[in-house]
């Protein structure tokens, strides 16, 4: 079993911005008509949280098969129970 600790979010900030940052523009370049928003506990002031990054990515119904064959190349699936049809 994993051990997970928890800290404050500014612990984080840094770092997890720079990350978005990176990564928003790497997702932009394959899904330049994509909405990228930082989510989660690191981007909550004062939150306590694991520091894991986040990343929410809103896409138009006619590209969803399109960004997540994209997105399945570029990152591995979490939380695939969560996963359906649209969403």
């Amino acid at each position: 079993m994993e051990t997970v600790s928890f800290k404050p979010s500014e612990d984080f900030r840094d770092l997890a911005n720079k990350v978005f940052e990176d990564q928003k523009q790497c997702i932009k370049e394959i899904l330049p008509f994509a909405e990228i928003h930082h989510i989660g506990g690191t981007i909550i002031p004062k939150l306590i949280t694991k520091g894991d990054l986040d990343i929410n990515v809103r896409i138009d119904k006619k590209h969803f098969d399109f960004a997540v064959k994209s997105l399945k190349q570029m990152y591995e699936i979490n939380q695939p129970e969560n996963w359906t049809d649209t969403f």
